[in-house]
């Protein structure tokens, strides 16, 4: 064996000998943080084709934003096929790998790029191992961590594309790059942006800027990513077809660059150090800070030396490379210290308005190339270090250990890191046994529950959690409307079943460990409480319940109501009806309710809601101006005032809170120009949130005045205008007191009283309500059967007019419902999930339920690959 490669093999044995040990040499579960744990059952749920929906999880959602992995889960699941659970695929597909192939991908890139085998000795080793990868190793970011453990293998092979000018190694390079897509896109893009196409650049502007090399170059990254597009277009063309912001709604939340403050966790000390903070120093993640887990970033003095190792081969060397070099370290360290830098204000505006920047929320991530470009010049700064002290200090005796400083240097970096190496095992270092009485829970799922119906696990987030897509589970934290309500009001609810009945959870499974409630609101004992005292629930032992009122995935019912109130109303109306014969859709979904008959009956709480609420929500939602629409743009601070510029209200001056616009003591115009589409009367009306206690709004001889506190959203009518077709119209709105707005809308009068026309005889009160359902229809049959995730059929015997078919997955607009040759889309109701009116009367019908972007991840997989097959060809061929 030639020495360099010994020594290679010596490092990696060392390193997993030294950090990976307890989790090395067996397969007990490990799992951490964001890492589940996955049962080999449901690993075999994923050998199947591609599907654009998720059902197994909180209700369903679309996949194809994130179905990059299917791929790794596909092989995940030929483990599961073999018995095997994710102790082996988390090993097999991450640990195991991760110190061989990250030692060995900076070793090569940096032999080939610098032919010098002692730095890259160390370069690899720094790279491998170093505080930060120390933390997300343990805390379960594997992905990211295999994403980084490629990134210098990538770019080996496409710096001898443009030297060399062949094929293969674009292949290589497209398949590799393919690969870390697969583990992380992220990480992939910062490959990109700050390694490929700077390297690029730098070799085109080497000597002297070439334009012809700098287009061979770029033809190089073009070919690239054309493999990477190939290979990805089974999710590339549904997104391209139907667009993220319809099919995969982001939370809202991460958008706020308040996200980059909270998880900025390094600052100009660590990044100055070659040290990475862990978050327990954050004060943002607080409640982490009674959790026993080790503050690596406590150092040893040693690691002093690093600035001067990290600029020492700039001062030295000269090199272009190592000019290079130093620049991609500089640009990293303030990206990577983002809001701690003194360039926050860049890192929030590339967040707020570069597309895709938002993705970067945790800035930690362009430790990426940080590392990349820091391990490299360390290496260089060591090797200059050492022959300056050997020369220096004319030591003959220890010559040889001057000569092989690399050695020396890994032996002294061991010491540097004692305070973290001391703590291990931790996090995903150390494994973390299952009980034995969730191995029973998880069996009984499989051996005793009816299929399809959902599960509820409490608390909200547990690591040894079985679901597939035969059995669904939802967490109280998915569903935020219920899990708040039920969280709040806990230990007042009676009707724990029904409440959860219409989302298609069947069984409740309550932990068995302590430890899982350890960090959550909800403690078991409350939760116990709930469930023995509803006799809607039925105890099967300590940990398993069953809600005997659940519904089916698909259920067929004959009534439709629609409820103006909030889920308190819902729980009076729970008390009212027979939940079985009606379908409730709720005030506020107004974008899927309208006044033809497929709704039997307006049943409005008068206790906070009126008929007003019901007109206004019904009307076209082109007149309206939403405040809440403007805290999107900002970071909504508390004890901040903004000036902010929306298109349709001018100046505005007002503190954004979570319900709209906060006017404060003190007198304001707000200004809204409008444009109406036919002329005619129109009229102004005011939507106010809770919290309003005192104040006007006026408009011309119009005025509102509040006086005291309102507990719901409310609409108040103002005044009415007369408005020409085209006409700018400058709504100024005098603002005086404490408001608390959300929105304001100019409807056409006519619009108004049709409406009223239209629903008069079906608007009833709930305190008057007492169920309405018709006994006398005809009794209908459903039958139905699934597909798969994304396609489901059904049969209806006895069909009559104004029946609602429930489909229990979350709603979302795609969902298509096929009778007859003839397509209907879904409302919603529930809050959350799908409906379908037929309106269809016949002894016999034949439908089916299916998720529209399905056709084109099928005919996008049927291209990735084809494409895969060219590509590996072509590679045996060149």
């Amino acid at each position: 064996m030639h020495k360099k490669n010994l020594e290679l093999f010596v490092l990696c044995f060392f390193v997993i000998i030294l950090y990976f040990n307890k989790i090395y040499f067996n397969l007990e579960p490990i799992t951490w943080g964001d890492w589940s744990f996955g049962f080999n059952n449901k690993l075999k749920d994923y050998f199947r084709m591609p599907s654009a929906w998720d059902n197994s999880v909180n209700g369903g959602y679309p996949t194809f934003i994130n179905l990059y992995y299917y791929p790794m889960f596909f092989l995940f699941s030929l483990i599961g096929l073999l018995g095997f659970d994710s102790s082996v695929t988390t090993r097999l597909f991450f640990y195991w790998p991760y110190p061989i192939v990250s030692i060995i991908s900076m070793y090569v890139f940096s032999y080939y790029f610098f032919k010098n085998r002692k730095v890259s000795f160390i370069a690899s080793f720094i790279y491998s191992i170093n505080p930060y990868s120390l933390v997300f190793l343990s805390g379960g970011h594997m992905t990211v961590g295999m994403g980084n453990a490629y990134a210098p293998l990538i770019l080996y092979f496409f710096i001898k594309s443009i030297r060399e000018i062949k094929l293969k190694y674009v292949i290589i390079s497209g398949l590799l790059s393919e690969f870390v897509f697969i583990y992380e896109p992220r990480i992939f893009f910062l490959i990109f942006l700050f390694l490929l196409l700077p390297f690029c650049l730098f070799y085109s502007i080497n000597k002297k800027f070439n334009l012809k090399k700098l287009f061979f170059n770029t033809k190089v990254l073009v070919g690239i990513i054309f493999i990477l597009l190939l290979t990805n277009f089974y999710w590339i063309l549904p997104l391209i077809r139907f667009g993220q912001a319809e099919l995969f709604n982001f939370p809202e939340g991460y958008k706020q660059p308040t996200w980059v403050s909270a998880l900025s966790y390094s600052n100009f000390y660590n990044m100055f150090f070659f040290v990475s903070e862990f978050w327990l120093s954050n004060n943002w993640w607080g409640v982490f800070s009674e959790r026993s887990l080790p503050i690596i970033y406590v150092m040893s003095p040693i690691f002093l030396i690093m600035p001067v190792l990290l600029f020492l081969p700039i001062y030295k060397m000269k090199d272009k490379k190592i000019i290079f070099l130093t620049i991609l370290l500089l640009i990293s360290f303030f990206l990577v210290i983002a809001a701690n830098s003194p360039l926050k204000f860049l890192y929030i505006l590339l967040f707020l308005f570069l597309p895709g920047f938002n993705m970067f929320r945790d800035p930690s991530k362009f430790y990426l190339v940080y590392n990349f470009a820091g391990s490299i010049l360390i290496g260089f700064g060591v090797m200059i270090l050492f022959k300056f002290l050997k020369r220096k200090l004319n030591i003959k005796k220890f010559g040889f250990l001057f000569n092989n400083y690399h050695i020396l240097w890994i032996m002294l970096y061991i010491v540097m890191l004692l305070p973290a190496t001391l703590e291990l095992p931790y996090g995903m270092f150390s494994t973390h046994p299952y009980s034995t009485e969730k191995i029973n829970m998880k069996n009984w799922l499989l051996n005793n529950s009816a299929p399809h119906y959902k599960t509820l696990w409490v608390p909200d987030y547990q690591h040894f959690i079985m679901h597939d897509s035969l059995h669904p589970e939802i967490s109280l934290r998915s569903y935020s409307y219920f899990g708040e309500y039920i969280k709040r009001n806990i230990e007042n609810i009676t009707m724990f079943g029904k409440l959860l009945s219409p989302l298609n959870v069947r069984y409740i499974f309550l932990s068995p460990d302590e430890d899982d409630y350890q960090y959550s609101n909800m403690k078991k004992n409350d939760f116990l409480k709930i469930l023995e005292k509803d006799s809607s629930i039925q105890k099967i032992n300590d940990n398993i319940f069953e809600n005997k009122y659940a519904f089916d995935l698909l259920s067929l019912k004959p009534n439709a109501f629609y409820l103006i109130g909030d889920l308190g109303s819902y729980i009076k109306l729970l008390n009212k009806t027979k939940l079985n014969n009606n379908v409730v859709i709720f005030f506020g979904e107004t974008d899927f309710v309208n006044t033809d008959t497929n709704v039997d009956y307006y049943i409005i709480d008068n206790s906070s809601w009126s008929a007003d609420d019901l007109i206004l929500s019904l009307v076209n939602d082109s007149y309206k101006t939403y405040f809440w629409n403007l805290a999107g743009y900002l970071t909504r601070n508390n004890n901040i005032l903004y000036k902010d510029f929306y298109p349709d209200a001018n100046y505005i001056y007002g503190q954004f809170s979570k319900h709209g616009l906060t006017k404060h003591v003190g007198k304001t115009i707000l200004s809204i120009k409008h444009y109406v589409n036919s002329s005619g009367v129109y009229q102004i009306w005011i939507r106010g949130f809770s919290g309003i206690n005192r104040g006007t709004i006026s408009f011309n001889d119009a005025k509102i005045v509040f006086n005291s506190s309102l507990n719901k959203l409310k609409w108040f009518y103002l005044t009415k205008v007369t408005l020409n077709k085209g006409e700018s119209f400058q709504l100024n709105l005098e603002l005086q007191g404490i408001l608390d707005l959300d929105s304001v809308a100019i409807v056409p009068e006519n619009i108004v009283e049709n409406i009223k026309s239209k629903i008069k005889q079906k608007i009833i009160n709930l305190s008057e309500f007492d169920n309405l359902s018709n006994e006398n229809d005809v009794i209908s049959k459903l039958k139905w059967y699934y597909i798969s995730p994304s396609e489901y059929k059904f049969i209806i015997e006895n069909a009559s007019s104004k029946l609602i078919l429930i489909f229990g997955n979350n709603y979302n607009p795609y969902w298509r419902m096929l009778i007859n040759n003839e397509t209907y889309p879904s409302i919603k109701c529930y809050y959350t999930l799908n409906c379908f009116p037929i309106n269809i009367s016949s002894s016999y019908l034949e439908g089916r339920i299916y998720f529209l972007p399905q056709s084109y991840v099928d005919l996008g997989f049927l291209i990735s690959i084809v494409s895969f097959i060219v590509l590996l060809g072509l590679l045996v061929i060149l």
